[in-house]
């Protein structure tokens, strides 16, 4: 289950079409206030939320939702990638990617994400988090600070 939280319907039918042809289901919120209110739904696999929307902003709501699942992957959508790379969401991130969206990046981005959250349940975690395998020139923020933890 991908979540999408996002006021751009066009970006919900997108990203909605594309994640059927994979066998990947999605639900769509239209703001990450309805995301937070909303209690019944699947715990995701991957987050996937634009950064300027009615109410609180996609920087904002990773922060939130960090407090609950700390270990989710999660990409912020937008064309405000400038938000500020200062923000104390910019390192609980997987990914940063521009609107209109590019397919090819788009289409990297998701299979990095499904292939990072398959490895993360099938493998020992304390080998799982030695090394970023999937990422597409990012820094994971999992990974350090497990290898930390784990130390």
């Amino acid at each position: 289950m991908i979540h999408l939280i996002d006021d751009d319907t066009t970006v919900h039918k997108l990203v909605g079409m594309y994640l059927a042809g994979k066998n990947q289901e999605a639900c769509c919120f239209r703001s990450g206030d309805e995301y937070l209110r909303s209690t019944e739904f699947i715990k995701p696999s991957i987050i996937l939320s634009d950064i300027v929307m009615p109410g609180i902003s996609g920087p904002d709501l990773v922060l939130e939702i960090r407090k609950q699942l700390p270990f989710q992957k999660i990409a912020l959508i937008s064309s405000y990638t400038h938000f500020g790379r200062a923000h104390a969401a910019d390192n609980q991130l997987c990914y940063i990617l521009e609107k209109p969206l590019r397919m090819g990046a788009f289409v990297a981005m998701i299979n990095a994400l499904i292939a990072c959250e398959d490895a993360q349940k099938s493998e020992d975690p304390s080998e799982y988090f030695l090394m970023c395998e999937f990422g597409l020139n990012h820094t994971c923020p999992f990974h350090e600070s497990k290898r930390l933890q784990l130390a």
